[in-house]
């Protein structure tokens, strides 16, 4: 895989924040639903980087036996306290890495890498015929009104992640990759929605997240106050973001 598809950042508490999410309208497209329709009732989903876990809590009640996948030994713990606070009886927690995936052959119905890094090979492995892997990927057209105003780094690069890609290039990334791992029916949606932001969940989303290369407080203080007041609306901080929503059934 590419830098492109893939981005470099480990998960963070911050994260899970309410602020570094923001208010969002509603998306294009419902991730619970989405997954429910082509899954099983009494199928097994796995979710790779299943991250604090808040996405697979919402399928407990529709999926008899869902694994959350993630390497990182404190995210999973975090998992595992919000799984026993929400009571689910469908759900368990594993150890592992996404290019090494710690389930046989053909034997999964589906697989979800939310955000988080995939492998096509691994997923077309382990699943059935006529499962589904599904994953949602960040467009190169994410919170570009935000990214604009940090130009340049020395080296005369853009900042901003993924800035300079021509619309299109991660779909067309995507479709690729999963063609040559024998897929053979692929969806690639772009989907965009608002969402604003108060100026901690901007400060933190600039700080935590990969969105900005070397983002510094201080030495990007002018343009995070320009931000500030040239997007501000009644709502907050504004910007858009462009998620893909990439379907493939092996």
């Amino acid at each position: 895989m590419t830098n492109i598809y893939h981005p470099q950042f480990t998960y963070k508490k911050a994260y899970d924040s309410h602020d570094i999410h923001g208010v969002q309208e509603v998306r294009p497209w419902d991730l619970t639903e989405e997954i429910i329709k082509r899954m099983p009732k009494h199928g097994i989903l796995v979710d790779v980087g299943c991250g604090p876990a808040k996405k697979i809590i919402l399928l407990d009640s529709y999926i008899d036996k869902i694994i959350g996948l993630d390497i990182n030994e404190e995210v999973l713990k975090n998992a595992n306290n919000n799984i026993k606070s929400a009571k689910t009886k469908h759900i368990t927690l594993m150890q592992g890495n996404y290019l090494a995936l710690p389930f046989p052959d053909g034997t999964i119905d589906m697989v979800t890498f939310m955000l988080a890094p995939d492998d096509a090979n691994e997923a077309y492995r382990i699943l059935k015929p006529g499962g589904y892997a599904i994953i949602e990927r960040t467009g190169e057209r994410d919170k570009e009104n935000i990214k604009k105003y940090f130009g340049r780094d020395s080296k005369g690069n853009l900042r901003g992640y993924r800035s300079g890609l021509p619309s299109g290039s991660i779909s067309k990334i995507c479709k690729k990759v999963y063609k040559k791992a024998c897929f053979t029916e692929i969806q690639c949606i772009n989907g965009f929605w608002k969402t604003w932001y108060n100026t901690n969940g901007l400060k933190t989303l600039l700080e935590e997240t990969p969105l900005i290369k070397d983002y510094n407080n201080v030495h990007d203080k002018n343009i995070f106050n320009t931000i500030v007041k040239k997007l501000s609306t009644n709502n907050g901080i504004e910007t858009t973001q462009h998620r893909i929503l990439i379907i493939a059934r092996k």
